[in-house]
């Protein structure tokens, strides 16, 4: 008798999915490398990429390989490092926040300061 595995998503559906997010982050990693991208924030979001690159195949074998029932101990351990992954992205995200502020900040104030220096008038 045959038996099959009872997991959440049949490989079927979850391998294509994670190919065309996987290829999207990718393309977004390559786009970052432009050089009016801000070193700091190039920086944050290539790690978040680069964590979400480790978290898709993870959620793949969490979903499509590992059977609850059979490996309950490897099931669990692929949930909690997908939550890790989750966590540390959400931190991540924070830290881009944060940047984006200072960034903006830094911004706001060389406009302010060539408004009423009048460094950006033309010469006369």
């Amino acid at each position: 008798m045959l038996i099959h595995a009872v997991v959440h998503m049949p490989p079927v559906a979850t391998v294509p999915l994670g190919v065309v997010a996987m290829v999207f982050l990718v393309l977004y990693w390559i786009r970052l490398g432009r050089p009016d991208v801000p070193r700091s924030r190039r920086i944050i979001r290539r790690s978040s990429i680069a964590i979400a690159l480790v978290q898709i195949p993870l959620l793949f074998v969490s979903l499509s390989l590992v059977d609850p029932v059979v490996h309950p101990r490897a099931y669990i351990l692929c949930w909690l490092a997908c939550l890790l992954l989750v966590v540390l992205i959400v931190v991540v995200a924070m830290a881009d926040v944060v940047n984006n502020f200072r960034l903006h900040a830094a911004e706001s104030t060389r406009l302010l300061e060539d408004t009423f220096t009048g460094s950006d008038q033309p010469d006369e």
